[in-house]
């Protein structure tokens, strides 16, 4: 059962509400706030976030099509499995202590998007732009990058990412030693006396 019957949703906080496996179409959410709930396998067809925050909550599996995510930020959450490239635009969506593992942000641009101390555990990030984007913090282990605008991205503190050099712009960023290495990876080279 559907509790969101609305079309259109205004400072509103959304809290505890399990939506597994449901469709949400045709829905506006501005300036809402959604706390511990949980959305598995949902369905959003149509819908727009505005300003949102999703706390606390689980996303898990979920479809985006053709949907649009403006100023939007997720903490302390879980945003698993999702296909972001499905979506209409997203626009200064940020995110803080979140897993998003295994989650598609292939070709997007995600300039100064903020990605902080999360887990991005085999996420895909082939040919998108990072540019100005605060990675720190971030676990990549087994992330795929390939071909970034990483130009001016802070990868400070973050770990086990593996970026190859050849054909990522890299002007300006920042990275932490000792997991800089995570970037002479790929050129199978060897460092002596670490």
């Amino acid at each position: 059962m559907n509790p969101l019957k609305k079309a259109n949703y205004f400072q509103e906080k959304v809290a505890k509400l399990n939506l597994e496996k449901i469709t949400l179409k045709n829905k506006e959410f501005e300036d809402c706030q959604f706390v511990n709930c949980t959305f598995i396998s949902t369905i959003f067809t149509n819908c727009k976030f505005i300003n949102c925050q999703f706390k606390q909550t689980t996303l898990s599996a979920i479809s985006l099509t053709n949907c649009s995510f403006l100023q939007t930020e997720f903490v302390d959450s879980k945003a698993m499995a999702i296909d972001w490239t499905k979506t209409k635009s997203l626009n200064q969506i940020n995110f803080k202590d979140t897993n998003l593992g295994y989650s598609n942000f292939s070709g997007l641009n995600l300039s100064k998007i903020k990605m902080i101390n999360c887990v991005a555990e085999e996420v895909d990030f082939s040919q998108t732009n990072l540019s100005e984007s605060n990675l720190s913090k971030t676990n990549f282990i087994k992330a795929r990058f390939f071909k970034n605008d990483l130009t001016g991205a802070n990868f400070k503190k973050a770990k086990n990412y593996q970026i190859n050099p050849r054909g990522t712009k890299l002007k300006d960023a920042h990275f932490s030693f000792p997991e800089i290495v995570g970037l002479l990876t790929p050129l199978k080279i060897k460092i002596n006396g670490l």
